[in-house]
């Protein structure tokens, strides 16, 4: 009652269903990371950093203790986030993964079904290798000798369910894996409308002193384009992502706040807010210095 051909074919299939499931929730595990738990940890991170950044943080933190603490593990969670490299690495990980799974499950299902011949294919590309006596009768010795009278069309069946298997897992690998091509045209629309913003805004201030809406600014509001809605309230800007570009869902939103502060001397301040979603960041992952520049030429 040894390892025969049919318990060895299984043998491998149960390994292989045990590895391909291990790989595939891997793959579930740190998709899910990179595309909810981290990007809201980041976002939470950014806008508590830059909460304490102003005024009201700054006085808060100065004189009362929790907040002080508050902002010093905020500093530390900062610095325990991973670099851009890292998840780069990651999201090219989370395809290969999911490709090496499928295979595996589908060699796995092949090998339940036909434990046999996946032990002859196996053997015959030198994975497996049987021993023993080859004149007793149902011996791996006995069975390697009849691999000889297997149909070549057998095999040709078997490469071909096998590289089918392969394209379907690279189809799903592909469907799930991230864009790595950023859309630079389809957003070049939305820093300019934002810088046209910003130095409107700037301009009318230095004029009023005061914040001006879309009317006062010369801006039309609300504007469309094929990828972004755009409006200026009194004291906003804003603008809202119409479909899924890069990885960027659709609702995500650019914001930049005005506002008139100061007791004496009335001074424009600037908040410029992106959504936390990394693919969103990466569309246009300068929009904090949005209109910075053109003060300086």
């Amino acid at each position: 009652m040894g390892l025969t051909p049919a318990r060895t074919g299984r043998f491998i299939s149960a390994c292989f269903t045990i590895l391909g499931t291990v790989f595939l929730t891997i793959s579930i595990v740190v998709n899910h990371l990179l595309t909810g738990l981290l990007p809201l940890a980041q976002g939470m991170v950014k806008d508590g950093l830059a909460l304490y950044d102003s005024f009201t943080g700054r006085l808060a933190v100065s004189n009362i203790s929790g907040h002080k603490e508050l902002l010093e593990q905020l500093k530390v969670a900062k610095g325990m986030m991973p670099s851009e490299g890292l998840l780069s690495f990651a999201h090219v990980c989370v395809p290969l993964l999911v490709t090496l799974a499928v295979i595996l499950l589908g060699l796995a299902i092949f090998g339940f079904v036909k434990p046999v011949l996946l032990c002859s294919c196996l053997t015959r590309i030198k994975l497996l290798k049987w021993g023993g006596e080859a004149s007793v009768p149902g011996t791996p010795s006995a069975f390697l000798l009849k691999l000889k009278s297997v149909p070549l069309k057998v095999y040709a069946i078997a490469g071909g369910v096998f590289a089918g298997i392969v394209l379907v897992a690279v189809v799903i690998a592909v469907a799930c894996g991230p864009s790595k091509k950023i859309p630079a045209k389809k957003i070049m629309d939305l820093e300019k409308r934002a810088t046209d913003y910003v130095v409107a805004q700037k301009t009318y201030f230095n004029r009023s002193k005061s914040v001006g809406d879309a009317s006062a600014l010369g801006l039309d509001s609300p504007m469309q384009s094929d990828f972004f809605d755009y409006s200026v309230s009194s004291s906003k800007f804003t603008a809202e992502l119409r479909k899924e570009v890069g990885g960027c869902p659709a609702g995500s939103r650019w914001t930049i706040s005005a506002k008139a502060e100061g007791f004496f001397t009335k001074e424009l301040k600037l908040y410029r807010k992106a959504p936390a979603d990394t693919n969103c960041v990466k569309l246009l992952p300068d929009f904090k210095n949005v209109g910075r520049k053109q003060n300086q030429k």
